[in-house]
């Protein structure tokens, strides 16, 4: 009786009761983003800026992540990510963020862009492209 919960305590004290495990397979360091990619749709140039919908940023990784301000690539100046709420936020496992994605296109035709996702253990570990077209 008496090893029995010295073993339960030792287990609680690990902190291995009532945690969620990582699993097997979450490679160290991964950000992720849900969807990967946001369709914005075809927008009229003089329309002003269009909500095209949310990512959910996730740590799939078995460490906590400390995210970097989103680093952008393409045609940035068309699309805008709020992503106020997930910079400076630290995710544990399975833990997340949310980051509004906006449209604005100044000209007429295709838009994309990509924002790399950034944790300073592990660098670059994911991204979160759009796209969009500007019309008439």
């Amino acid at each position: 009786m008496r090893r029995t919960r010295i073993a339960a305590a030792s287990v609680l004290a690990a902190g291995l009761i009532g945690a969620a495990a990582a699993p097997a397979s979450a490679a160290p360091g991964a950000l992720t983003a849900e969807p990967r990619s946001v369709k914005c749709g075809a927008q009229p140039v003089t329309a002003g800026e269009h909500f095209c919908g949310l990512a959910l940023i996730m740590n799939s990784s078995t460490a906590n992540l400390f995210v970097f301000p989103i680093e952008p690539t393409g045609d940035t100046a068309a699309f805008r990510f709020e992503e106020f709420f997930c910079t400076g936020v630290t995710l544990g496992f399975d833990d997340s963020c949310t980051v509004p994605v906006f449209f604005d296109p100044s000209e007429v035709g295709r838009s994309s862009a990509k924002f790399n996702l950034y944790a300073p253990a592990v660098g670059d570990v994911g991204s979160l492209r759009a796209s969009g077209r500007g019309t008439d």
